[in-house]
Formats: C-alpha cells, structure tokens, sequence
C-alpha cells in the first residue's frame, strides 16, 4: 500500500509541490526540507530581484566587467542560449526589461534592446560588452531546479 505526503514550499515566484511516497512521513519529510533547502539555494543564484544573486549582478554590470557565476547559473544560461539557437531567437531570456515594461501595462513604448553580453564557453563567466541587457530565467531557471530536485 502506498502512502503519498504532500509537501508545498513557495520559491521563484511560484509554489513549488512535492508528493513522495513513503510509508515513513519523517522519511519523507527529511527528503522535501532537503529539497526545499536546495530551492532556496537555487533561487539565491537564479533570482533576478534579489539583490547579490548571479542574475542581479549580471543585470546590473558594466561595460568591460567579467564575472564568474555559480554552477547553476552557468547551466541555465548555457541551457538558454541552447533554447534561443534552438528557437530562432524566438526564446529570449535577455529581454527582462521589455517583460518588465509589459507586466507593468504602462501605454509608453517599451524600451530599445541594447548591451551584449557573451557567456563564456570555458570556464562558468559572463562577458558585459555593453550594458544594457537584462536577464530573467524564470521558466529555465524553474525547470533546471526540478531537474535538480529529481535527482536528488
């Protein structure tokens, strides 16, 4: 006979719900706070709002600045610029101010596209050729965490 726990925790702007079957429901909860930690973890990297996060520091560079990321960070740009090659540009994680402008429901234009930036394909950094851009994982970052959580 299976017992299923739920547990819920709210990280990166959602509520992330995890249903483990165990018959032990200290054994289960044990493995959703372990989980749960690393969410936390993660969105202490991938968040674009808090302030010291990898994304905040990338969105906040300068011209001529490098910066080496957290693993995690690496991966999800990596698995992005994967998804804009992919997609024809159609899937643009560096558009953050644009998404901003739309969330917001403001009638002004939305703001031009400027900066580069260039991930780096040897070593975990992040290359400011021109400020400007803005990044948001959301939806890389979210899935890499379940990723993440599966193999835990």
């Amino acid at each position: 006979m299976s017992t299923i726990h739920t547990f819920s925790h709210d990280a990166m702007k959602t509520t992330f719900t995890l249903r483990i079957n165990d018959p032990n429901v200290n054994e289960a909860a044990g493995v959703a706070k372990e989980c749960f930690e690393h969410l936390d973890y993660l969105e202490t990297k991938l968040n674009r709002y808090l302030e010291g996060s990898d994304v905040w520091q990338i969105n906040n560079m300068q011209a001529g600045d490098t910066l080496f990321l957290s693993e995690p960070c690496y991966a999800c740009l990596k698995l992005a610029m994967e998804a804009y090659v992919d997609t024809g540009g159609l899937f643009d994680v560096t558009i953050g101010r644009k998404i901003e402008h739309v969330k917001c429901g403001t009638a002004d234009p939305p703001p031009d596209q400027s900066g580069q930036l260039a991930i780096d394909p040897d070593r975990p950094a992040i290359h400011c050729q021109a400020s400007g851009r803005e990044i948001d994982l959301g939806g890389i970052g979210k899935g890499y965490a379940l990723d993440q959580l599966k193999q835990r």
